[in-house]
C-alpha cells in the first residue's frame, strides 16, 4: 500500500483534530495544548488516526508532535 503524500496525510489529520476537537479554525500549526487541547484530545486523536490512517499512533506521539503538520511529519517516516 502506497503511503498517503504529506498534503494528503496533514489533511486528514487535520480533519480529525478538528472532529476531536469540535473546532472548525484548527490550522496546520496551531499547537495542541494551546488551542485547549488536553490530554483525553490527545489520546482520543490518537486512536481515531490510528483507526482512519492504519498506523501506529499513541498518546505521546501526538502531544510530542504537538500540531497538526508536526505529526503528519512524524507519521510519514514510519
Amino acid at each position: 500500500m502506497k503511503a498517503p503524500d504529506t498534503f494528503t496525510l496533514q489533511t486528514r489529520i487535520l480533519s480529525i483534530w478538528k472532529q476531536v476537537l469540535n473546532n472548525e479554525n484548527i490550522s496546520l500549526d496551531d499547537d495542541l495544548i494551546a488551542i485547549g487541547g488536553q490530554s483525553i484530545d490527545a489520546l482520543k486523536i490518537a486512536n481515531e488516526c490510528q483507526r482512519q490512517l492504519g498506523k501506529p499512533v499513541n498518546m505521546v506521539r501526538v502531544l510530542r508532535s504537538r500540531t497538526v503538520s508536526g505529526l503528519a511529519k512524524s507519521l510519514s517516516q514510519t
